[in-house]
């Protein structure tokens, strides 16, 4: 069977300590009964998820006829029975045992997983994160500088995709953030706020690599990074940045 590389990310002790993870595809969050899906209908539902948000962002600033409002209706309705229906397939649900023995190895040191495809490795991250962010808690109420977790994806539509299996999978607040958004805006205190509102970030390495550059934040702040199809990372890509 082939083997697709996953990221597992692991807590960040120090500023010189970066958790790897990574994912060869596209990977469902939980385990699957059911054969997984293929890398096309995979990329078809990230995509549909983003269209789905763009087309609702430019909808909402507008005023729609009676008949664009109904044809609207219709294609929201089958836009959140094709999210729903993601959902329920990658919906996090008890671990099996390769997946608690890569959470507990992850939790000791910086850990890429390699697992088949269809085999819940985003899971392992999303056990992970509940794990980082429990302790992050514990943290902040002793009064420690506070920090957030980073869940990077290299493509847009992987923003929204992954935002909405960690938002199932966790109990604190999720952010999400992508250059469609107008990121390149933000100023610091901006960017303040966001990381004073959320626990856990998903975004594009860009996203990381430019509020890095510009002091908006520090490794200091950053308790933990997934990152999701981690084999990108080489070369010129943002990911090796």
């Amino acid at each position: 069977m082939e083997q697709t590389p996953l990221a597992a990310s692991i807590p960040i002790q120090d500023k010189s300590k970066i958790t790897d993870s990574s994912d060869s595809d596209t990977e469902s969050a939980g385990v699957h009964d059911h054969d997984p899906p293929t890398l096309t209908e995979k990329r078809r539902i990230e995509n549909e998820v983003f269209r789905a948000f763009m087309e609702s962002e430019a909808l909402s600033a507008s005023t729609e006829s009676v008949v664009k409002d109904r044809e609207r209706e219709d294609q929201e309705l089958s836009i959140q029975d094709l999210i729903a229906k993601y959902e329920d397939a990658n919906r996090v649900t008890t671990p099996r045992e390769y997946q608690i023995e890569l959470f507990e190895r992850a939790k000791a040191r910086n850990t890429i997983a390699v697992v088949d495809t269809g085999s819940g490795k985003t899971h392992i991250a999303v056990l992970l994160l509940r794990h980082v962010l429990e302790q992050e808690i514990r943290d902040r109420a002793a009064g420690k500088l506070p920090r957030l977790a980073f869940f990077l994806v290299p493509r847009t539509p992987l923003v929204f995709q992954q935002f909405r299996v960690l938002e199932c999978g966790l109990d604190h607040s999720v952010g999400r953030f992508c250059g469609a958004m107008g990121t390149d805006f933000y100023k610091k205190e901006q960017w303040d706020k966001h990381f004073e509102e959320y626990m856990a970030i998903v975004c594009t390495p860009d996203i990381l690599c430019q509020c890095l550059l510009h002091t908006y934040i520090s490794m200091e702040r950053i308790n933990l990074l997934v990152f999701d199809e981690a084999h990108h990372a080489k070369l010129e890509d943002p990911y090796a940045r």
